[in-house]
This record gives C-alpha cells, structure tokens and sequence, in this order.
C-alpha cells in the first residue's frame, strides 16, 4: 500500500506542478541501483506492476520496490525507518 500512496502522492505533485507551470523532479525519474542491478524508477510505479500476474509482481515487490522503499530516506532515526526497518 505505501508503494501506491506514493505513486498517487507523486502523479498528483506532478499534475499541481505543470498546472503551476513549476518544475517537478519526480522520485520516480531516475535509475535506481539496487544491489547489482541498475533499473529505471518507472518501473517501481504501482501503477506500472499492479497488474502483473502474482509471481511477477510478487519479484518486483521482493527484488526491487522493498528495497527502494528502504532507501528512501537515509535518515535512520526518522519515523519512517523505524517503520520499515524490517519490511
């Protein structure tokens, strides 16, 4: 469920911004390096893997979105790391 509140948090600062006409750097825009692997943020998206069938989506959630949900914030004393801590 946090992977889908953040894709919505950031498709809907994504919208605001260009309505503003601000920029807007998604947390998404980027290639992420998880392990020895090298990937493109997009495909981290909720949006993109929510319809996998179970045992992709089970690989993506397991490889790839838990960890990049870990190292998001590198502050290891904020809420949000307690949280995740063993996630």
């Amino acid at each position: 469920m946090f992977i889908h509140d953040l894709d919505d948090s950031d498709n809907t600062k994504a919208k605001e911004s260009a309505m503003l006409g601000l920029p807007y750097k998604s947390i998404f825009s980027e290639e992420v390096k998880i392990g020895e692997r090298t990937i493109e943020g997009s495909q981290l998206k909720w949006s993109v893997f929510h319809d996998f069938p179970a045992d992709r989506m089970y690989s993506v959630m397991q490889e790839w979105v838990f960890p990049f949900i870990k190292a998001l914030h590198s502050d290891k004393n904020s809420a949000y790391s307690k949280y995740m801590d063993d996630g």
